[in-house]
């Protein structure tokens, strides 16, 4: 019986070459499995003992299965190629133990038959089939036009990936670094000659903005620290005919200054590589590019990384009032989904900040759409469209609300005041002209005698 369903499968479309990487493959993490041939593929046969490794979308999101280290032969099957993949149970051995095998059914027809450890069936399983799903929203991208001299050429950049561009260059790059034996980047921060990038292997994830975006690049938080090291590497190329960096040595000074290079749009930060050393230099290249490489057609929108826990992290900006964090965070999760209500309550947080009763009600009446008894959009729909003047329909959300949440000081408050309204207005019967004292009716905006305007 199956124990994995078969993942949709979507079309990709996946390039064939998308640019050099910014760092070296070798330093990228994979995944080896050992594992037992089931029945004959190719040149491998059954109950020979393999190696299988999965490459992270970054190697080419693929499947290679060989004999050892120095295996003269390998197969490669990429993951798109992967029409099913399942657990399945078999028969009892003579050791009366159950055996897991995993199934891979391509999209050639072609069936492939393995079996893992126990304990690693299922983490295999889930890896191909994670790493299968990147692929669907991985290649975004657009073309950009950057000056090159007196002219302008057109290129394709897939803006969420660490690969370069046709004619962009790696200028400043630092490596996160895990692992004492086998060390492996966890992420890469890099300035390139069209971007500044901080891009997370473990979870796909990207933060990345053209270097035309910003309105300024400064240094924050700098410090002085005894100890001599080196936090990213200045590439040694020429940029409009003037050399940049350094090579990255180690610093021999007893002290060194480190601090943050802050991205900043509209007076807010947009992107922070946080705590480098040489912090100023790394801000006067970041300047150096934006005036000498001029990009046209496109701005990269900032974007977060997506933690498991950046829903608590979000509740936190809510809770301490951060709201430009609360709506940059808000803006990036309903991209994704924009029916997640946390984040909604947070952009209904920022609107009512600023008292944009349009953007309350719009708000208010999608949540409730999707959460009818949601208590925030309940006490904001009827007050915003109070503020709007929009008493009948202010009234009929009032009544409903009032019906969820009858003890609701914030309700009761409303309630009084289009109580109040509807009382002067059955009080004020008539207008009386200034001009020539004449009674006219509640709604008559000129006296029906002289024709002055009245108040």
């Amino acid at each position: 019986m199956a124990l994995v369903q078969e993942y949709k499968k979507t079309i990709i479309s996946v390039p064939e070459y998308p640019g050099i990487l910014m760092v070296e493959p070798s330093k990228i993490p994979i995944y080896r499995f050992d594992c037992e041939i089931m029945q004959d593929f190719d040149f491998l046969k059954k109950g020979e003992k393999i190696k299988t490794d999965v490459l992270p979308i970054e190697l080419g999101n693929k499947l290679i299965l060989h004999t050892g280290e120095m295996a003269s032969n390998q197969i490669e099957i990429k993951l798109s190629e992967i029409k099913n993949i399942a657990i399945s149970d078999v028969q009892r051995d003579f050791m009366d133990k159950k055996r897991l095998f995993v199934k891979i059914h391509l999209e050639n027809e072609t069936k492939i038959t393995l079996c893992f450890a126990d304990y690693k069936t299922s983490e295999f399983v889930s890896l191909v089939d994670s790493f299968s799903q990147v692929d669907n929203t991985y290649w975004k991208s657009f073309e950009i036009k950057f000056s090159e001299g007196d002219h302008f050429r057109r290129t394709k950049m897939y803006y969420q990936t660490p690969f370069l561009a046709k004619g962009e260059e790696l200028l400043w790059s630092y490596v996160g670094i895990e692992g004492v034996l086998e060390k492996k980047a966890t992420f890469v921060m890099a300035l390139t000659s069209f971007r500044a990038i901080i891009y997370y292997f473990d979870t796909h994830e990207c933060e990345c903005v053209l270097l035309s975006v910003p309105d300024d690049i400064l240094v924050m938080n700098s410090r002085k620290v005894s100890q001599s090291t080196e936090i990213g590497i200045f590439s040694p190329v020429e940029l409009r005919c003037m050399r940049m960096g350094s090579d990255g040595t180690i610093g021999t000074e007893p002290s060194q200054r480190i601090g943050d290079v802050v991205f900043m749009k509209n007076g807010e930060k947009i992107l922070t590589f946080g705590q480098m050393t040489d912090p100023h230099g790394l801000a006067c290249l970041a300047i150096t590019i934006k005036k000498n490489v001029i990009i046209r057609d496109k701005s990269i929108i900032p974007s977060f990384p997506l933690t498991p826990d950046y829903k608590n992290e979000l509740s936190n900006y809510l809770d301490n009032s951060d709201w430009p964090n609360a709506e940059q965070l808000a803006n990036f999760i309903l991209q994704k989904n924009p029916d997640d209500l946390i984040a909604l309550r947070a952009k209904l947080g920022v609107f009512l900040e600023d008292q944009k009763w349009e953007k309350i009600v719009e708000i208010s009446e999608h949540i409730l759409n999707l959460d009818p008894e949601n208590f925030d959009a309940r006490i904001q729909l009827p007050e915003a469209l109070l503020n709007l003047h929009e008493i009948d329909k202010g009234e009929k959300a009032l009544k409903e609300s009032l019906d969820l949440y009858p003890d609701s000081s914030q309700l009761l408050s409303v309630k009084r005041q289009i109580d109040d309204f509807r009382k002067f207005n059955s009080l004020v019967t008539s207008k009386k002209c200034n001009n020539c004292s004449r009674e006219n009716t509640v709604n008559s905006k000129f006296c029906t005698t002289c024709g002055v305007k009245l108040e």
